[in-house]
């Protein structure tokens, strides 16, 4: 990528490029006027639901003492003349505990008051509490509120807005209210999704007016002007220069031109980022990018998560008929929501680590663990479950090689760089970690003895020259010889992972049923194959960023966004 140099508008040019782009107003009212629109209708809804929900559980704390008082009411007749009070008594107090008052002493005192011209009817709401519905003359009602309130009998406290009526009347409205307003919030709701769809369309094609007006303002401190001419200046992937001259050509008839400049040492820095790999490595950018975008100049890391991602993964989950089923998976999932342009990239990502999956399937005999072996597919490099130490080297020598491969570019991108120095410490840390294994190798048996005398010799060498040239940072660089013995997780994780498919066929051979052994092992083997796709996609991504990207990854980078309309 290629940038015009950076001007400045008090020295080189005379005037600031002004009123390049501009709104039109006619729209902008629109605009505001269909938002405002839009808002009050949303507004109005929401309102009408947050009272509708409000209401609704204000009525729910009735719920148990409408649903005992209610039959209550087919038992009196209401009159003007009289009073009807709810009450609510607690089990301690009409039972006579703690020197409360009994239920027959609160009939005999409102007896007294009333001259027995009084009813109580009481129920059991649950085991602690009793509801109350009492009937007495209105010309009595002070007296009795009173007593009630003098014994700590609490009155039922109904609602604000059904307060002023009589109990009855108040009971029935709640009980009408309890049943109309889970509808009418449904017809709310329905009310509020018609209307957002009646909007959305709309409302996104302004989303995009705006977004595009705001991107014009935003770029028009890139454009210069004189009395008769103008300047842009900006960033542009140098494999898009000729066509972009030659629509200018196109367009303008040669009335505007473009100039390719040198970029300075000083706006290094400051150049955009744009990824561009091919169309089978592309979707693995959303795992660089959870990361960073590499700084200009440095390394993309995205072809080699593209090669080494798959082939961790298949090396942990390795199994035929899990491979299988994270196939249809991702083959359904691109079908179904391939327009997602994240779920195409994730789908892309495991349709190639399943393939992964099913040939170290075949390489491990594998098929829902050891079923592989009863269809007669055998092994054809060892059973994890038997052979665990022999795949312990193997994982070590993935891990070098991948270790290898990230000081390896590091080295490059410091010569790259012209930077000598760091380029002696990823040289020497680079014989160092091939001198130790050298060593490590002969002390197992993998390597012949002769090779180990080299690569104690290489290691001694390196280390020297890993201090020389990078003191304290000769720490980090001897840390490679633990990252790769990390990569043992793929093996380890892996094996755990064969250990819980055997589990599964184990126990739900041991049932004795076979409906509830196929039940279990079905159960198993579903928490297997979340846990396969979960963790061998952690640990990979571990491995990668962890061990792999610390030797040669330069994060920072800033994202090209190019002027356009969306």
């Amino acid at each position: 990528m290629l940038a015009l140099p950076t001007l400045h508008p008090d020295r080189d040019l005379p005037e600031r490029f002004e009123g390049v782009f501009g709104t039109d107003d006619e729209l902008l009212r629109e605009i505001r006027g269909s938002i405002d629109t839009a808002k009050s209708e949303v507004d109005s809804l929401l309102s009408r639901i947050r009272e509708c929900e409000e209401e609704q559980s204000l009525v729910a704390k009735y719920e148990h003492a409408l649903e005992a008082l209610t039959p209550l009411l087919h038992q009196i007749q209401e009159s003007k003349e009289l009073d009807y009070v709810g009450l609510v008594l607690e089990a301690p107090s009409v039972l006579g505990i703690d020197g409360g008052v009994v239920l027959q002493e609160i009939r005999q005192a409102l007896s007294d008051l009333s001259e027995n011209h009084y009813e109580l009817f009481v129920v059991r709401i649950d085991p602690e509490t009793l509801a109350g519905l009492l009937v007495i003359p209105r010309e009595l009602s002070a007296r009795v509120r009173a007593f009630l309130w003098g014994e700590n009998i609490s009155e039922l406290r109904l609602p604000s807005y059904v307060s002023d009526k009589p109990v009855g009347e108040a009971l029935r409205i709640l009980l009408r209210r309890r049943i109309e307003l889970p509808q009418q919030l449904e017809q709310l709701r329905r009310s509020l999704h018609t209307l957002s769809l009646q909007w959305r369309e709309r409302l996104e094609a302004y989303k995009r007016i705006v977004e595009n007006w705001l991107v014009q303002l935003e770029s028009t401190v890139y454009f210069y002007q004189t009395r008769s001419t103008f300047l842009v200046y900006g960033w542009i992937p140098e494999n898009m220069v000729p066509l972009t001259q030659q629509r200018l050509t196109e367009v303008f008839k040669g009335n505007v031109v473009m100039e390719k400049m040198k970029i300075a040492r000083e706006e290094v820095k400051s150049i955009p980022v744009a990824l561009k790999n091919l169309a089978l490595v592309s979707p693995f950018e959303t795992f660089t990018k959870l990361v960073a975008l590499p700084r200009y100049g440095s390394i993309d890391p995205t072809p080699y998560l593209a090669f080494f991602f798959p082939i961790f993964f298949g090396i942990i989950l390795g199994d035929i008929g899990y491979g299988m089923i994270l196939l249809g998976l991702s083959l359904y999932a691109r079908k179904r929501w391939g327009a997602w342009p994240l779920i195409r990239d994730f789908s892309a990502i495991f349709l190639a680590s399943s393939l992964s999956t099913i040939l170290f399937g075949f390489l491990y005999g594998e098929f829902f663990g050891e079923i592989g072996e009863i269809l007669g597919i055998h092994p054809l490099l060892v059973n994890r479950m038997e052979g665990f130490l022999i795949l312990l080297p193997i994982a070590l020598g993935v891990g070098l090689i991948h270790v290898l491969l990230g000081i390896l570019l590091g080295l490059m991108l410091a010569i790259r760089h012209h930077d000598s120095r760091e380029a002696a410490i990823k040289g020497s840390g680079l014989s160092f970690l091939m001198g130790v294994f050298l060593l490590m190798g002969s002390v197992v048996g993998i390597v012949a003895q002769p090779y180990a005398t080299v690569g104690g010799i290489v290691a001694l060498v390196a280390l020297f020259f890993l201090f020389f040239f990078g003191g304290a940072r000769a720490a980090m660089e001897l840390h490679n010889v633990v990252n790769v013995l990390s990569y043992l997780r793929l093996m380890g994780i892996g094996v755990a992972s064969a250990a819980l498919a055997f589990a599964a066929n184990t126990l739900g051979g041991l049932v004795g049923n076979v409906i509830l052994g196929t039940m279990i092992m079905l159960f198993l083997h579903l928490i297997n194959i979340v846990f396969g796709i979960f963790s061998p996609t952690i640990q990979s991504l571990r491995l990668h960023y962890v061990e792999f990207f610390e030797n040669f990854f330069q994060p920072g980078g800033r994202e090209y966004q190019p002027f356009r309309k969306v």
